[in-house]
C-alpha cells in the first residue's frame, strides 16, 4: 500500500486466489518485530468497522496466520474503553465478538479481552 492504494494492492490476489475456504471476509495482518518476540496485529487495514461476527472471523483468521508462522496465538480485542466505563456500539461489538469467539469450535488458545482508553 505504500505506492498503490490498499484496494489496488489486494484486488489482484482476490481475483486470482479468492478467500480461504470457510472465510467470509478478507482481513489483513502485520508483524510487530520486537527484540524478544514477534506479535501479529490483525486487520488494521481492510475492515474499518466490522460487526461482531466479522470481528470474530478476523480474530480467528489472525490466530490461524500466527500459527502458520510458528507464533503461539493469543487474541486481544482492543478498543477505546477500560472495562465497562465506555458505552456505545463499538464496545457492544467487542463483547459480542468475544462471545462468538468463545462459542466457536476452536482448539484452546490464550484469549483475553483488553479494552483500553
Amino acid at each position: 500500500g505504500a505506492v498503490h492504494t490498499t484496494a489496488n494492492t489486494i484486488r489482484p490476489p482476490l481475483q486470482l486466489i479468492k478467500t480461504a475456504p470457510g472465510c467470509n471476509l478478507v482481513s489483513s495482518i502485520f508483524f510487530m518485530c520486537l527484540p524478544e518476540q514477534v506479535l501479529v496485529y490483525g486487520d488494521c487495514a481492510i475492515n474499518p468497522d466490522p460487526n461482531a461476527e466479522e470481528l470474530a472471523d478476523i480474530a480467528i483468521q489472525s490466530a490461524d496466520s500466527a500459527k502458520a508462522f510458528g507464533i503461539p496465538p493469543r487474541v486481544a480485542m482492543i478498543s477505546y474503553s477500560t472495562g465497562v466505563s465506555g458505552q456505545g456500539a463499538p464496545i457492544s461489538t467487542h463483547f459480542a465478538s468475544e462471545a462468538i469467539w468463545a462459542s466457536a469450535s476452536l482448539p484452546p488458545m490464550g484469549i483475553f479481552m483488553s479494552l483500553i482508553s
